[in-house]
């Protein structure tokens, strides 16, 4: 499922893919932390070497010399099995470590891998001899490893002071900090029409539809059970058969993350607001086409929100997609999320239509506090004619992201 290559390392627990958009870096501890929570697919889960594999306990994460996972218990064809776990991006990456020759890599009996090996790739073999059986992530991931990486940096940023990583950024000029940010916001605007194009390449506009706006509602930690859901149940069908929240809820128990969720985000209640948007719009990937035909455009941002705003009575904008496509199910920045996420670059991608100014000067969306912190702090922000917006917050993502890697 995924559309980027892996290409050298630049460093030994950091690798640089070529994604949907354009090259970025990911961490191991990324790929770490996917084993950690099981954010991946663990049905039909099989070895390399053929074996059906089920894992029952990741084991415990060991942030000490050693390797990754300490005492993770799997059954292997049947077998029950406990041992130690070593993650990498490539079977090379085990001797290139140096874990052969290491003695606290003895117990290692599962090499997980982000990428399959590759021919004449040698297997791992611990100081004992032993080989350990090796297992490949990528096709059983969900989402593209970019959106797990985009993930970890906003999980960062909500823990981080906003102003250490981009010091230099403040030094500039008030107005050079405004045009960088317009220029990152730019390329995340680019990165989602082009995502969008791709969805509906591949799935057709209605399906593309369907799927984002689930994947969106799941926000960061559900994404993965949400999407799965839209594929096993189209739009289509669930327009003519509507399935039941509660069951589709069920269907993937194993997989919700619910630790510390706020009630208006649990999924069950994303599921049943989506039924209801559903049954009160079962056409509305058509009304969406429609009402974009009168959708202010514009492919530069060079105004103030404000006015923009004013002028273009991005209230009413507002009320109308709630009213006519969600039937006034979300509110709020759930709302503006589905709209800059979703809506925008979707109809943007299906009509041609360039609506990047009615993205960038759009209500803010869900984003850490960090992000608006930092805009203050950079005095971006004024009540009058610049208040926050999804362009900005946007901006300020893509500065984190590329701090971050």
């Amino acid at each position: 499922m995924s559309v980027f290559t892996a290409v050298e390392e630049s460093a030994p627990a950091v690798a640089e893919m070529q994604g949907w958009y354009g090259p970025y870096t990911v961490s191991e501890r990324v790929v770490q932390k996917i084993w950690l929570r099981g954010d991946y697919r663990a049905t039909n889960l099989r070895t390399v070497s053929g074996k059906p594999l089920r894992v029952r306990h990741p084991g415990r994460w060991n942030l000490q010399e050693g390797p990754d996972f300490r005492g993770g218990e799997w059954e292997l064809d049947g077998r029950r099995v406990r041992g130690d776990i070593e993650i990498h991006f490539h079977a090379r990456d085990w001797a290139a470590h140096g874990h052969g020759e290491d003695p606290n890599y003895a117990n290692v009996a599962l090499h997980v891998l982000m990428f399959p090996p590759t021919a004449g790739e040698p297997l791992a073999r611990t100081s004992q001899g032993e080989t350990p059986e090796q297992v490949v992530l990528i096709d059983h991931l969900e989402r593209d490893l970019e959106d797990y990486a985009t993930d970890e940096a906003l999980l960062a940023a909500e823990g981080r002071d906003p102003l250490g990583p981009l010091e230099e950024f403040l030094k500039r000029p008030p107005a050079d900090r405004l045009a960088r940010l317009l220029d990152r916001a730019l390329h995340r605007w680019r990165q989602k029409r082009a995502f969008a194009t791709q969805r509906i390449a591949k799935a057709g506009f209605d399906e593309a539809c369907h799927q984002m706006t689930l994947e969106a509602l799941g926000f960061r930690r559900n994404r993965a059970p949400m999407s799965a859901l839209a594929l096993k149940y189209p739009l289509a069908g669930w327009a003519k058969h509507p399935p039941l929240p509660g069951l589709l809820f069920e269907e993937e128990k194993e997989h919700w993350k619910l630790a510390g969720l706020r009630p208006a985000n649990h999924p069950k209640l994303r599921l049943e607001q989506y039924a209801i948007a559903i049954a009160a719009n079962p056409q509305w990937t058509r009304k969406l086409i429609n009402l974009a035909q009168s959708w202010p455009g514009g492919a530069t941002a060079v105004e103030d929100s404000g006015p923009f705003r004013r002028r273009n009575n991005l209230t009413a904008f507002r009320k109308r997609i709630t009213k006519e496509i969600f039937a006034d199910v979300w509110q709020g920045a759930r709302l503006n999320t589905l709209i800059g996420d979703v809506l925008l670059p979707l109809a943007a991608a299906q009509t041609n239509g360039e609506f990047f100014a009615l993205w960038f000067h759009g209500f803010p969306g869900d984003a850490p506090p960090a992000y608006a912190k930092f805009l203050q702090q950079a005095e971006i922000l004024n009540r009058q004619n610049q208040p926050l917006c999804h362009g900005l917050l946007q901006g300020a993502l893509q500065m984190f992201l590329e701090c971050a890697g």
